[in-house]
């Protein structure tokens, strides 16, 4: 056999290298080699040890150990370690300047490795280190840069940098990640795609790594054939603006699949075989198609094998995934209860008042949110916390009144509504049914989950189709906070010639009052403004003079005025709100007045 030399690129601690790499130009082009491991002459298929390993999967990684696919001493005796001959299969690829893939030559090698690098020596050498193979290290760098650039043109959105991270094969976010780790990752993709290119156009049994996008029946029926119209005219870039963040997860398949996440027709594990058993079971596959032998598997046990293996992964997947999450909570947790929740950003926040929420100690918040209510630096998700996930009671009614005034004045119904959709289990899908009416648009919002529909007790009515559809999303978190949220048939289309219905959905404020012992009229009014689409109520704040502290403040909306005095301008401004509140209730509202502006209000 052919004698090769390479280096390793692996962690500092590592002692699987499984495979090793080089680089030379020829010419104008390039020459990469990547050199892997030869664990299938090591390890008998079907014996005891393989069977085991099936069992194992992959190696596992844990926060202080890890548990090997091997025994650490037959992991060692194939690691590609420095000035040691090893097996290996050698895949030899030739790339012109650009870039571009000139000619792939697949073979079997004896390695003999030149240098074990660590990612961080890799690192120091990039930036100016001296070192004998910086050469081969800086011309890696610029073809691996070509490549990945290439695949993000293709449409790869794994795989790749976005700012100082690194998205993975499998969507999973490598945070700050080094130019040494993005040279190994590109390598190690193209070694994979050109693989299993070989394996497809030879009409080879091999074993996929696959993704797609999830059922696309969870999809609104309308989406559902605007996608079916892009795959039919081969719309490849705007099918994957749509479907962005619908992706289902990678799976193995003796399918040849596309990879959608790597943007790569076919795409295949086989640079691990020390690290993961679908690697071992390729390359057993890969050797056999070299030597112009029988496939080592039946098609049925590769799909019991990819069947075993994908179930292996995405449990320890979720397993891992729940662990970070406890930590996660843990770290919140005690953040709450040791740090100045005034001083932290809204996104700590968030995360604060979510697992305070979660653990029902969200009390411990109360104070703080209703400063940042105040303040306006709630986000959405926290309104969305405070709206659907607390407990609807008397007690949290009135802070619940404060939310949905803050979403009137900074309109988001939409964006509160919308995360329903990603939090919610199982997933629904929120729609909006429309109708055009003499008065403008009619809309009403649709929560469908597992056939149940959820809808605010009444249409929306608006100039545009948009303020409806806005409109119904306040109606419909309205409604879900005081439980009159109907289906769809029951709920009621107001007349076309008619303004939108007066009444609110909250209780008469002597209600609110015996529950809360307190009813925040500013927000009241906000909400009654919005359910008639009509300009929020302005305030006008004076002393009164002569000068004895007192502060005086006159409430407009329509053609109502109310008028109140406080010892502070807030006090003032509720005494207003609640003098118009007063007025509304006894039914002083002019009807005239709401039918002048629904009729003349300015399309937006």
């Amino acid at each position: 056999m052919e004698i090769a030399t390479g280096f390793t690129i692996d962690g500092a601690s590592s002692t699987d290298l499984d495979d090793a790499i080089w680089v030379e130009t020829e010419g104008h082009n390039m020459r990469l080699q990547v050199h892997v491991a030869d664990v299938a002459s090591q390890v008998q298929q079907d014996s005891f040890l393989d069977r085991q390993t099936l069992k194992r999967g992959e190696t596992a990684y844990l926060p202080t150990t890890r548990k090997p696919l091997f025994p650490h001493s037959l992991e060692a005796s194939m690691s590609l370690l420095p000035f040691v001959e090893r097996p290996v299969i050698t895949v030899d690829i030739l790339v012109d300047p650009q870039g571009e893939l000139l000619d792939v030559q697949l073979s079997e090698s004896v390695l003999v490795s030149q240098e074990q690098f660590s990612y961080e020596a890799v690192e120091g050498i990039l930036r100016g280190a001296p070192h004998h193979l910086q050469t081969q290290l800086k011309l890696l760098e610029r073809v691996t840069g070509l490549l990945a650039l290439q695949r993000q043109q293709q449409g790869a959105v794994f795989g790749r940098t976005v700012g100082t991270n690194y998205i993975d094969e499998d969507g999973h976010v490598v945070a700050q990640s080094l130019r040494s780790q993005q040279i190994i990752a590109e390598l190690m993709i193209l070694t994979n795609r050109v693989v299993s290119e070989f394996m497809r156009d030879h009409r080879q049994a091999w074993l996929y790594r696959t993704h797609d996008y999830r059922d696309l029946s969870e999809l609104p029926a309308a989406r559902q054939q605007f996608v079916q119209t892009l795959k039919a005219i081969a719309d490849e870039e705007t099918l994957r603006q749509v479907l962005a963040g619908h992706y289902d997860r990678a799976r193995y398949s003796p399918e040849a699949k596309p990879h959608v996440g790597l943007g790569l027709a076919v795409y295949a594990h086989t640079t691990s075989p020390i690290r993961r058993y679908a690697d071992l079971v390729n390359q057993r596959l890969l050797k056999a198609a070299l030597h112009d032998q029988p496939d080592p598997y039946p098609t049925a046990t590769l799909v019991n094998i990819a069947t075993q293996l994908t179930t292996l992964q995405h449990a320890r997947r979720d397993q891992k995934n729940a662990q970070h999450r406890a930590q996660r909570h843990s770290a919140v947790a005690q953040q709450v209860q040791q740090t100045d929740l005034a001083a932290l950003s809204p996104e700590l926040f968030s995360q604060a008042l979510k697992q305070g929420v979660l653990k029902n100690q969200w009390a411990l918040l109360e104070p703080t949110l209703r400063q940042r209510l105040a303040e306006s630096t709630l986000t959405p998700m926290d309104f969305y916390h405070v709206l659907l996930v607390i407990p609807n009671t008397a007690a949290t009614v009135h802070l619940k009144l404060q939310v949905l005034a803050a979403i009137v004045a900074n309109p988001m119904s939409l964006q509160v509504l919308n995360l329903i959709r990603t939090h919610w289990q199982p997933t629904p899908t929120v729609e909006f049914k429309e109708q055009s009416t003499p008065a403008g648009w009619a809309a009403l919002c649709v929560v469908n989950q597992e056939g149940k529909e959820q809808c605010p007790p009444a249409w929306s009515i608006a100039p545009r189709k948009a303020l409806a559809q806005q409109d119904s999303a306040y109606r419909w978190l309205e409604a879900w906070v005081w439980k009159k949220l109907v289906s769809s048939a029951a709920a009621q289309l107001p007349a076309t010639t008619a303004p939108l219905p007066v009444e609110p959905l909250h209780p008469a404020p002597e209600t609110l009052l015996a529950a809360n012992q307190a009813l925040d009229y500013v927000s009241s009014l906000n909400q009654y403004a919005q359910r008639l689409g009509v300009p929020l109520p302005e305030y006008k704040i004076a002393p009164v003079v002569p000068t004895n502290g007192l502060f005086q403040c006159v409430c407009e909306c329509l053609d109502l005025v109310g008028t109140g005095e406080g010892s502070s301008k807030k006090q003032a401004k509720s005494k207003a709100a609640q003098s118009l509140w007063s007025q509304i209730e006894s039914g002083a509202a002019s009807p005239h007045a709401i039918r002048a502006y629904n009729s003349h209000a300015p399309y937006a």
